[in-house]
């Protein structure tokens, strides 16, 4: 931090950033690192002066008050990509929806919520003082990650439309109560007419990390031109095969093959334009070698196995999202 604070950047146009926390037996560390966790000390930016050439930033465990500091001092402007993986507890709405503003040309946004401590989250304002709905014109991808506080994400889509969006990604930590609220929104809203995402959304990504709730029907009945998807539920799609005409590659993580080998093979024999299929197994046995023979010769079949350990400890779609 203080290395960042203390030069100018004025030909950095990226930023990767990790905080791993205070250092062992460093007692003045240990405080900074404790006064900022619990909102003690006054806002310290990470930059002293913002890199002029600045387009994306990826920050991982660096406290709140470190990244927004003030509302109305801003350092991060002009950026087109914003990957945030916050420590402690969210920030305020107010915070984002300033971030956002200052931040128009965005094209992909990412908040990552995997290190936030439900038990200290509700420090986080969730509603915002009224303003004008921000139009993001060039967000065309967004992720929320290890969702843990949908009402949380739920005020920040308030904040903003995002008319030319094409990739939505959600990843929920657990099926709590409140999972489905996230889900059914983005869905409802969907119909609006004035939606926040278009309907012409192609690609989605959705899992939840320990459960089956909550249910993607929702979204998949919300966007039927999704071309592209990777989930971890088939279930909508064995229930209501109709949904998603247009999908052409699946992605899915599964320990199910019965029911992955019937989605398949109902979509070809319906004619539906499924093309390329990756399938992310992690079931006790082995895929019954039968089964992907049959399946290959249908679609472009990609087979990856991946350990039941890798599953509990990070996001199953982490890997290979890019494919099929």
């Amino acid at each position: 931090m203080d290395f960042l604070w203390s030069n100018h950047f004025p030909c950095l146009e990226s930023l990767d950033f990790t905080s791993a926390g205070p250092l062992e037996d460093h007692p003045d560390d240990e405080q900074m690192f404790f006064e900022a966790y619990s909102s003690q000390t006054r806002p310290k930016l990470i930059f002293a002066n913002p890199p002029p050439q600045l387009r994306s930033i990826k920050i991982n465990g660096v406290m709140n008050v470190h990244i927004f500091g003030s509302i109305s001092r801003h350092h991060f402007s002009g950026l087109s990509d914003i990957d945030i993986s916050f420590a402690g507890f969210h920030p305020d709405i107010n915070q984002i929806y300033s971030l956002l503003e200052a931040n128009p040309c965005l094209a992909s946004l990412c908040f990552n919520s995997e290190q936030v401590d439900p038990g200290l989250d509700d420090r986080a304002t969730v509603g915002v003082r009224s303003r004008p709905r921000l139009t993001l014109s060039s967000l065309v991808s967004l992720s929320f990650v290890h969702i843990v506080n949908p009402d949380w994400n739920i005020s920040v889509l308030k904040t903003f439309m995002a008319p030319a969006l094409q990739h939505l990604k959600l990843s929920y930590w657990d099926g709590s109560d409140s999972s489905q609220l996230l889900a059914d929104y983005i869905s409802n809203q969907g119909t609006d007419s004035s939606p926040y995402f278009p309907i012409t959304l192609n690609r989605l990504s959705f899992f939840t990390i320990m459960g089956d709730t909550p249910n993607p029907e929702c979204l998949l009945r919300a966007y039927p031109n999704i071309t592209v998807l990777h989930t971890g539920s088939l279930a909508p799609l064995l229930k209501r095969p109709w949904l998603l005409p247009n999908l052409r590659c699946l992605s899915v993580a599964t320990q199910d093959a019965v029911e992955f080998k019937n989605v398949v093979l109902e979509r070809c024999r319906d004619g539906l334009p499924l093309e390329n299929v990756e399938l992310r197994w992690f079931g006790d046995k082995p895929l019954p070698s039968e089964d992907e023979e049959q399946i290959g010769k249908i679609v472009n079949l990609t087979v990856s196995i991946i350990l039941l350990h890798e599953v509990e400890s990070r996001n199953p779609d982490d890997d290979g999202e890019e494919q099929p």
